[in-house]
């Protein structure tokens, strides 16, 4: 039968140059979400995720096959302090505990990566890197999703893995809201804003929680994405409903 030929891209522009270049069509695979079920069963084969299948919001966040094979590769930081589950930014806050082993070094190395991925710096050379921060990318690499281009250069292996760090960046800061919101309504950083922005929502702050505190002073200054981002979050979270009927009064005041 000859062969098969099987392309993983996240571009679809290949399927033109391949047919201009063999002189066969190629019909597209998309990848699409796992079944529940297979989700399910793959974390019941994994001891320490066996907690998980119980939980039908982890069950249907990991049905992408991307973000179920990282928390397989850090299955163990999901075995401490198991059964305690709220949202995306939980898996995405073990998942980090994974990728960096703990270490401040590899934390900051792979934020300072990902601010400058943000800017179009997409890959770096290693003689860009001090000689400590080239023995961290060694240390940790294996666990990271990075890889190297045919130049050697370094870069994040897939973009969710970026968007994950620059979430990473947000919450190293002191109220993101106030000091980093410029970066809202630069696409780059969506996906890591709206990672911010759901992760505010059970975060105490003084006397009630970050959400709360970050809703009101985006309406005092009228910044309607930072407000749009922080809808968004509460229609995300798994518990919306409950989440929407809790700060309704907050959200009606002043006639909404």
């Amino acid at each position: 039968e000859g062969w098969r030929v099987i392309l993983v891209t996240q571009s679809a522009s290949w399927r033109d140059r391949f047919t201009s270049r063999f002189g066969k069509p190629v019909e597209p695979f998309t990848v699409q979400e796992l079944e529940e079920s297979a989700v399910t069963l793959a974390l019941s084969e994994i001891g320490s995720l066996r907690w998980l299948a119980g939980h039908y919001d982890a069950v249907s966040i990991l049905r992408n096959p991307r973000v179920l094979a990282w928390v397989s590769d850090a299955s163990e930081e999901f075995g401490k302090n198991s059964q305690v589950f709220a949202s995306l930014p939980d898996v995405v806050n073990r998942v980090w505990g994974f990728w960096t082993s703990g270490k401040h070094s590899a934390a900051r190395l792979l934020m300072r990566m990902a601010e400058l991925e943000a800017n179009f710096v997409h890959s770096f050379s290693l003689l860009d890197l001090a000689a400590d921060d080239a023995s961290t990318i060694d240390e940790i690499k294996r666990n990271v999703t990075l890889s190297a281009t045919k130049a050697g250069r370094i870069q994040f292996e897939h973009d969710l893995a970026a968007d994950w760090v620059r979430y990473e960046y947000l919450r190293q800061l002191d109220d993101a809201w106030k000091t980093r919101s410029s970066l809202i309504s630069n696409p780059v950083w969506t996906n890591a804003w709206r990672l911010y922005a759901q992760s505010l929502i059970r975060e105490d702050y003084a006397d009630g929680f970050a959400w709360d505190v970050a809703f009101v002073e985006a309406a005092n200054n009228k910044n309607m994405l930072l407000i749009d981002m922080l809808l968004d979050a509460l229609f995300l979270d798994h518990n919306a409903l409950s989440l929407l009927e809790s700060k309704a009064d907050l959200l009606f005041a002043e006639d909404g």
